[in-house]
C-alpha cells in the first residue's frame, strides 16, 4: 500500500471532525504548545482543546504523527502529511451541518477523521 500511496499522490491530508457538543469551560493551550506537540519528540496528549475546532485538529495531528512514525521506517517516501480541522461543520455524508444550539445532540458517528490522498501541483503566484 505504501508504494501505491507514493505513486498516486504526494500529500495525505488528515481532517479531524467532531460533533457539535460543547467542550466545556477549558482554556486551550494550542496557541502556546501546538508546534511543540507536532514536533518529532512532542506529544498530542499535552494539548488541551478549548473548542471543537481544537479537538478536530488534535485528532488529525495524532494521526499525522503516527503516519510520520511509519514514514521513518522508509515507507511512503516523499509523501507529505497535513493536519486540518473541520470541527463540527461537515456531516459524515459530506453535507454542511449548521445545527441550531437548541437541537445539538451527541453524535459519535461525527467524531471521526477523514483521509484524503492528493497530488499537489506546482505552487504558482496569482497576480
Amino acid at each position: 500500500m505504501a508504494g501505491l500511496i507514493s505513486n498516486c499522490c504526494n500529500t495525505v491530508e488528515i481532517i479531524g471532525h467532531t460533533d457539535e457538543q460543547p467542550i466545556g469551560i477549558i482554556s486551550s493551550n494550542l496557541d502556546l504548545n501546538l508546534e511543540t506537540a507536532a514536533s518529532q519528540g512532542g506529544s498530542v496528549s499535552t494539548l488541551k482543546a478549548g473548542s471543537n475546532a481544537d479537538l478536530g485538529l488534535m485528532r488529525s495531528l495524532a494521526v499525522v504523527k503516527e503516519l510520520l512514525k511509519i514514514q521513518q521506517q522508509n515507507k511512503m517516501p516523499g509523501v507529505q502529511f497535513r493536519a486540518y480541522s473541520a470541527a463540527q461543520l461537515i456531516l459524515p455524508s459530506g453535507e454542511f451541518a449548521p445545527i441550531p444550539q437548541e437541537k445539538r445532540q451527541p453524535e459519535p458517528k461525527r467524531r471521526r477523521i477523514e483521509i484524503r490522498f492528493t497530488r499537489l501541483g506546482e505552487v504558482r503566484e496569482v497576480k
